[in-house]
């Protein structure tokens, strides 16, 4: 059995006039980046794409206390995935595109670099 790393509890709240419906996020520690899109895509209305390996990507997110509106909901998990490396590319036909972001790819690319170099009498 799967074990579920990001629970969204989503109450949501009949819509009166202009309001908008609330939602009450509940968030583990080290969420799984996949149940954080799937999260987001059910708050955003728009269908997310994932890039190869993002879904082995560590998000930090933390839920607000109480309830809060949708569009908040959804804000917040797009700013922590764009803190976390990972970068949200969105079209008009309401469809997202995840990818690791330019700074998340070097860094990673620096992290892999060779420290020396390796000269003739080194063989």
């Amino acid at each position: 059995m799967n074990r579920i790393l990001l629970l969204l509890l989503c109450l949501l709240t009949p819509s009166l006039g202009t309001e908008e419906e609330t939602v009450q996020l509940f968030f583990v520690k080290d969420p799984d980046v996949r149940e954080v899109l799937r999260m987001y895509e059910r708050l955003s209305g728009r269908k997310v794409w994932v890039a190869l390996l993002v879904d082995r990507w560590p998000v930090k997110i933390e839920a607000p206390a109480g309830r809060i509106e949708r569009g908040k909901a959804a804000d917040l998990i797009r700013t922590a995935l764009k803190n976390s490396g990972l970068e949200l590319n969105e079209d008009d036909a309401r469809n997202t595109l995840v990818s690791f972001s330019r700074a998340s790819l070097e860094k990673a690319a620096n992290r892999s670099a060779p420290v020396g170099s390796l000269d003739a009498s080194g063989i």
